[in-house]
């Protein structure tokens, strides 16, 4: 695949700059209440309680203006989750989320409630109303915000149609007359109706063919250029990620356990967990090479283990890992691991 990547200064300026969207400290707890069954079952004597899913554990992220941050783990680790809070479609059990520098809610609310990031959601067939038109799922939010004037809804939203490469003609055609990659152009489209300046872009090439996904993904660096906008591409595919994104985050069972600038990751991996990715991920290389998998699962996030929450996985586990949560710290310029092993 080819993919159109540049702007590589954002990764040197980046650091002196206040960012655009930081997440502060964050985590997201989803509560279980207990069933009817269950309440009764309690009032008998059963020792039952409601269960917490632990989704995301006091997380700090910042993403700069023009930058691409590539959001990498497992499928649990809870990087969706962490999406859909830095959207606004998930509440914060703790902590805050800033738009350069001041309180998401305050600043939703002299919007008029227009929010400055929008999502692009990893299923387009399962994300778009089946029951409208394209002229609906694109152009309504625009027009219900005063951005656009009802009489020129069509106008708009075939220029914007255009910018993602459809023809006009789909202005009136529904999700299902559409391809997979078609689809996930009207989705880009949509989220692109209300001008936004940051994109969450949830596993949004996951679904698509090979073929497909390399012209979205340059789909979405010409956006990039063209609208100066911001991406936090959330993904499990470490190729896509290395192509696109100027910094990685590696994310592992609600926690940021790496993050560096893409070809410093990829050459240096700290963590042992980015460690294990990286050698389990597929390679043209054609010299012989010794697969040895992260052992055990993904640990559940209703119980997540104490201190380091990859010690019960890691191959380098101490006695303190099992105790003591490690410091998220920087080892290198840029480059931040939370490992007992690279010392106090």
């Amino acid at each position: 695949m080819k993919f159109e990547h540049n702007n590589m200064e954002i990764q040197a300026t980046a650091s002196l700059a206040q960012p655009l969207l930081e997440m502060r400290r964050v985590s997201k707890r989803f509560i279980k209440p207990l069933d009817a069954a269950a309440k009764i079952a309690k009032l008998f004597g059963a020792r039952l309680k409601e269960e917490t899913v632990h989704a995301v554990d006091g997380v700090t992220l910042g993403v700069h203006a023009g930058e691409v941050v590539g959001l990498i783990g497992e499928s649990g680790c809870g990087k969706s989750t962490l999406g859909r809070m830095a959207v606004g479609l998930h509440s914060l059990s703790d902590g805050a989320r800033l738009w350069r520098g001041e309180d998401m809610v305050p600043l939703g609310r002299q919007r008029g409630g227009n929010s400055p990031i929008q999502m692009v959601f990893q299923d387009p067939h399962a994300s778009l109303n089946p029951r409208l038109r394209v002229r609906d799922i694109v152009g309504e939010a625009p027009v219900v915000h005063g951005l656009v004037a009802k009489r020129q809804q069509d106008d708009y939203v075939k220029s914007l149609l255009e910018r993602v490469g459809l023809p006009q003609t789909a202005l009136t055609r529904f999700p299902h007359q559409f391809s997979g990659g078609q689809r996930a152009r009207v989705g880009i489209a949509r989220a692109l109706a209300v001008k936004p300046e940051f994109l969450v872009c949830d596993e949004a090439v996951a679904a698509l063919d090979v073929s497909i996904q390399a012209q979205v993904l340059n789909l979405f660096m010409a956006l990039r250029e063209e609208f100066k906008l911001t991406y936090l591409f959330i993904s499990h595919d470490l190729g896509v990620v290395r192509h696109l994104a100027d910094r990685v985050v590696i994310m592992y069972l609600g926690r940021i356990v790496e993050s560096a600038p893409t070809d410093e990751l990829y050459s240096h991996p700290n963590h042992p967990y980015t460690q294990g990715l990286l050698a389990e991920a597929p390679t043209l290389d054609v010299r012989k090479k010794t697969f040895i998998a992260i052992k055990g699962e993904l640990p559940s996030p209703l119980a997540p283990p104490s201190g380091c929450h990859f010690h019960p996985r890691c191959p380098h586990a101490m006695a303190r890992c099992s105790i003591e949560r490690p410091e998220f710290r920087e080892i290198a310029p840029m480059h931040f691991s939370a490992c007992h092993l690279n010392g106090n």
